[in-house]
């Protein structure tokens, strides 16, 4: 490429996923599967017709209800934040135009997903594994439909990934500095902002703060799941002052019969999810991720036993020791050479345990002695 480095080639060839993704949900939109077209949908997905009803009657009568004549009125949502906004929509550009641009909102937010995983991917393991793992997004014709559903859904998974980068960023920086407060507090606004746009966000939260945990971060963890827990309890707090339930109607609706029932069907539910909806290869790395955390944490502090590296070194995301109570410092990538040169082994005879061959010291000048 002429005038172009191969790096500056490489950040636009990250672009080419996104553009895809961009074709194919238009593509599938016009001619395939359309909620704008489907009959019984006046706007969008069911759920997402639901969420409008709402946004519509609080924009026009003030009052936050599916009928606005309901007294006392009846909450049948589970996503406050999609609804407000939903809300400022309607007040803009009026309740026919807010499918529309909710769908539009949506293809931004899963391209910006898919861009920053795939940025991420290619700084980590190179731009040909960031462009593999941005095709692979891209091509997954589940977030073609999601995207142009009219849901939060789009929302939460750019949020969820914002979530991920600044948690990695979280675990790298030094504790105390400058760069480690900035991740802390991009954190706690994607937990924040995960809780309000659904009642289930709290889940990420605590994801987010068992992977700080084992990283060997307890306090941000701790501060991440104190701010979910805030977001939490003042929703509901304001869903009890004005419905005078503590939990949105659907749960009640959805989740009810002994709890026996409740866990059987849950498990039933994550069973399907699992094996007909991709769910498995997740579910794979987390126990994967815990079982070598869990081993190197037996091992003691004096011991590395998966191949001389702590788990969160093989996974690129806490350099250090990543044990629970220690906090993991920055180590400087050297060289086999380098490494030889300062006198300490290289990382495959540290990984095998053997031990380096050292250099004998020349012999001062002189006569050689006689036998």
């Amino acid at each position: 490429m002429s005038g172009m480095t191969k790096t500056e080639g490489a950040a636009r060839l990250i672009w080419a996923p996104v553009l895809l993704f961009l074709a194919l949900t238009a593509a599938q939109a016009t001619w395939g599967f359309s909620f704008a077209a489907h009959p019984g949908f006046t706007y969008g997905n069911d759920d997402a017709f639901i969420s409008y009803i709402y946004s519509r009657n609080l924009a026009e009568t003030g009052v936050l209800s599916f009928n606005p004549g309901d007294a006392p009125p009846v909450e049948g949502f589970s996503n406050p934040l999609h609804v407000a906004f939903g809300t400022l929509l309607t007040l803009l550009f009026g309740q026919e135009a807010l499918y529309p641009v909710w769908a539009l909102i949506g293809a931004a937010c899963v391209a910006g997903a898919i861009l920053l995983t795939a940025r991420f991917a290619a700084a980590r393991l190179g731009p040909v594994a960031g462009l593999f793992v941005g095709a692979a997004l891209a091509l997954s014709p589940p977030l073609w439909v999601h995207a142009g559903s009219g849901l939060e859904t789009a929302v939460v998974l750019l949020l969820q990934v914002l979530l991920w980068r600044s948690v990695t960023l979280l675990a790298e920086a030094e504790p105390g500095g400058a760069a480690a407060r900035r991740a802390l507090g991009a954190c706690l606004l994607w937990v924040v902002l995960l809780v309000g746009f659904r009642t289930d966000g709290f889940i990420w939260a605590v994801f987010a703060a068992v992977w700080l945990v084992m990283c060997g971060r307890p306090r941000p963890a701790l501060a991440l799941v104190g701010a979910a827990a805030a977001a939490f309890f003042a929703i509901m707090a304001l869903r009890l002052a004005y419905y005078g339930l503590p939990m949105p109607l659907p749960f009640y609706v959805k989740v009810s019969g002994p709890h026996l029932e409740r866990f059987l069907t849950a498990g039933r539910l994550l069973g399907g999810m699992t094996l007909k909806s991709g769910f498995l290869l997740p579910l794979l790395g987390l126990a994967l991720a815990g079982l070598l955390w869990l081993r190197a944490l037996v091992a003691g502090p004096g011991r590395r036993p998966v191949g001389g590296m702590s788990m969160g070194e093989m996974s690129g995301t806490c350099p250090g020791p990543c044990r629970a109570g220690t906090a993991p410092r920055r180590r400087p990538r050297v060289g086999l050479a380098e490494q030889s040169e300062q006198g300490r082994a290289p990382s495959a005879l540290r990984h095998t345990g053997a031990r380096p061959r050292t250099r004998r010291r020349p012999r001062p000048p002189g006569p050689v002695p006689r036998r």
